[in-house]
């Protein structure tokens, strides 16, 4: 399996947001140009493969605070995270400071 393909297995993905048009799936609010976002990728209902259900930070674990025991949650960035690499140590940071926070609950 090359790098790619199994880069386009990871249950999430993180990022800048490059631009402020995409819409948090759980708060419906627009994600500000250059904000930490996190996807969950989920079945594309209009065709073939995955899409990605882009979130605010918080609105991701507020969402998985509410799902069952059994659904995919990010337990380690490094391997369940597509970009985990491409972000900076600060940003990274602010997501496993909001893990931590939700693993202790």
């Amino acid at each position: 399996m090359s790098d790619n393909e199994a880069e386009s297995e990871k249950p999430f993905a993180v990022e800048r947001a490059k631009t402020g048009r995409a819409k948090c799936k759980k708060c419906k609010f627009p994600i500000d140009k250059d904000t930490v976002r996190i996807a969950r990728l989920m079945a594309n209902p209009f065709g073939d493969g995955k899409m990605k259900a882009w979130h605010h930070i918080d609105c991701l674990f507020d969402v998985f605070g509410k799902q069952r025991a059994s659904t995919k949650k990010i337990e380690d960035p490094e391997e369940d995270m597509e970009g985990w690499d491409e972000l900076t140590k600060d940003d990274q940071e602010v997501v496993l400071e909001k893990l931590k926070e939700f693993d202790d609950k």
